[in-house]
């Protein structure tokens, strides 16, 4: 990642060193949006059949962290991301919110460096970090909108779904769309 001299760690030797710190404020940073006694809840309870939210978002926070540090690929990157963007898609947050966990990344390792160091890693390996960061934030914001694309398309083949079955019910003439299927609760009718 860079050259390293004798009193200069290289960025990567020093994000591993801070991992742990940084991945705790990280996941504080993925936790801000939500409501202070959700986000306790959410810290508190690492069993996954109790709090399946806060389990997944800490482990995919942490998968994607060392994802990040080991230099991993960009899709290699999408699959932690995405898991914790499918559950930000269906909680109603705005795209700047539900994205902003991954920008604020850049604030806290340089937070986490610049402060151990008089002098810091290699200025370019720094930049390359945040360059993969703001392309993280990229790939971030399609999936979040492709999951509230397919989140808004479930709820229009529903409610088709619901008026097809009601006009049915009523004895309207209208067919079902090739796509719709009886609803739940017309299974016992």
């Amino acid at each position: 990642m860079g050259r390293a001299g004798p009193s200069l760690q290289t960025l990567e030797q020093l994000l591993r060193e801070h991992r742990d710190a940084i991945l705790e404020k990280w996941t504080e940073t993925v936790l801000s949006p939500y409501p202070p006694e959700t986000a306790d809840f959410l810290r508190r309870s690492r069993d996954p059949l109790q709090n399946p939210v806060g389990t997944t978002l800490f482990r995919e926070s942490s998968r994607l962290l060392d994802a990040l540090l080991d230099g991993a690929p960009d899709e290699t990157l999408r699959r932690p991301l995405d898991e914790i963007l499918k559950i930000r898609s269906v909680q109603g947050f705005t795209p700047s919110v539900a994205v902003s966990f991954v920008f604020r990344l850049k604030d806290i390792v340089r937070e986490a460096v610049g402060a151990t160091r008089q002098r810091g890693p290699d200025p370019a390996a720094v930049r390359e970090f945040e360059a993969r960061v703001e392309r993280l934030g990229l790939m971030a914001f399609d999936s979040y909108v492709q999951f509230r694309e397919q989140l808004y398309e479930l709820r229009v083949q529903e409610a088709k779904r619901q008026v097809s079955w009601w006009l049915r019910k009523l004895g309207g003439d209208d067919e079902p769309a090739p796509e719709s299927g009886r609803p739940a609760d017309q299974a016992g009718s």
